[in-house]
């Protein structure tokens, strides 16, 4: 299963793997408690709990091979405080702690 993280300030695509329930659980939890997105523009990687491999055009193709409908377990729309949201794959969407309205 895979997080796809849509990463709008540097106009990229970020893919990471998660292989267990419990690994969704602790990313939503994560995600949750965090303050503040600011210090993920450009590279999330730096700051995430999971590994994050960048979409390129030079690898495009296989991660578009991996990506499925079946295969998605979440999505990131990461931008400003007020403007970055986790959708669990057929369940809820989950707001950080820093979410300003």
């Amino acid at each position: 299963m895979y997080l796809v993280i849509e990463e709008e300030y540097g106009f990229r695509y970020w893919l990471a793997e998660i292989n267990k329930e419990e690994d969704l659980n602790n990313l939503v939890n994560w995600w949750e408690n965090l303050e503040s997105v600011l210090g993920m523009f450009f590279n999330p990687a730096n700051l995430f709990p999971l590994t994050l491999k960048e979409i390129t055009d030079e690898n495009e193709e296989l991660f578009n091979s991996l990506l499925t409908k079946e295969t998605m377990a979440a999505y990131i729309h990461l931008h400003e405080d007020n403007d970055s949201w986790l959708k669990v794959i057929g369940k809820e969407k989950h707001l950080h702690a820093g979410y300003r309205k």
